[in-house]
Parts: structure tokens; C-alpha cells; sequence
């Protein structure tokens, strides 16, 4: 269902709890995504919008994501 679709996410807010350990905010859009089953709501311009929860962390001079949530 995802295949050629666009993500894109605009950070909100980016917390940092340690110099290694970051929280960031995102508002997340999924877009170009191909006529289908509605399993996930849409808007008007059949967009899925949604925020997400990232927590992160430096190791080795790396950022990665350790893990995520999509509040409900």
C-alpha cells in the first residue's frame, strides 16, 4: 500500500534530557498513496496525518531512533 508513497515529517519539538538522549515531536504526513482499502483514516486530499513520538539516542557519534510511538 506503500509502495511510491511520500513521508514526510515536520519536527514540533525536540527535547534533549541528556546531551545523549533526545525526545522529538513530529506532525507526520503520508502522501501520493494509491487508491486502496481505507485501513487507516484519510483526509480530504487522502493524505494519513498523524503526530509521532521519537525517542533518540547518540552512541558512537550516531543518532538513531530507539523508539516510537503514534499517540491515539
Amino acid at each position: 500500500i506503500f509502495k511510491n508513497s511520500r513521508l514526510n515529517q515536520r519536527v514540533i519539538s525536540l527535547e534533549f534530557i541528556r546531551p545523549d538522549v533526545a525526545v522529538v515531536q513530529t506532525v507526520t504526513t503520508v502522501s501520493d498513496l494509491p487508491p486502496g482499502p481505507d485501513v487507516v483514516a484519510r483526509d480530504e486530499k487522502g493524505h494519513i496525518r498523524t503526530r509521532l513520538l521519537q525517542i533518540l539516542a547518540k552512541k558512537n557519534g550516531v543518532w538513531k531512533i530507539v523508539t516510537y510511538h503514534t499517540p491515539m
